[in-house]
């Protein structure tokens, strides 16, 4: 699985527990929560994996809120480039600059 996915999953995981937005909890905390606690999670009994250290850690993922911030857009690399599509076609930018 895709540790980006695995992330994103636990993230709605865990704001569904705490009845919170999913896009108020950062990425960047889960992720490093997600790396601190895979060593033992691995190492440990099943039991104590989804008895304790899961439960855990979607507490810690929710715990890491971020600010509201609309229009917030993680931009892509080339997202404001012109795409040469061949045949003189051009595609515009994703998103736009000012």
């Amino acid at each position: 699985m895709n540790l980006g996915l695995l992330t994103r999953w636990l993230i709605v995981e865990a704001a569904e527990r705490k009845g919170v937005d999913p896009l108020r909890i950062s990425s960047k905390r889960a992720w490093e929560e997600l790396q601190e606690i895979m060593p033992l999670m691995v190492a440990t009994s099943l039991q104590h994996a989804t008895g304790v250290l899961y439960p855990r850690l979607l507490d810690r993922i929710a715990s890491h809120r971020v600010h509201f911030r609309p229009g917030r857009h993680d931009p892509r690399p080339g997202d404001t480039i012109v795409k040469d599509l061949g045949n003189g076609h051009k595609r515009q930018p994703h998103k736009l600059t000012h």
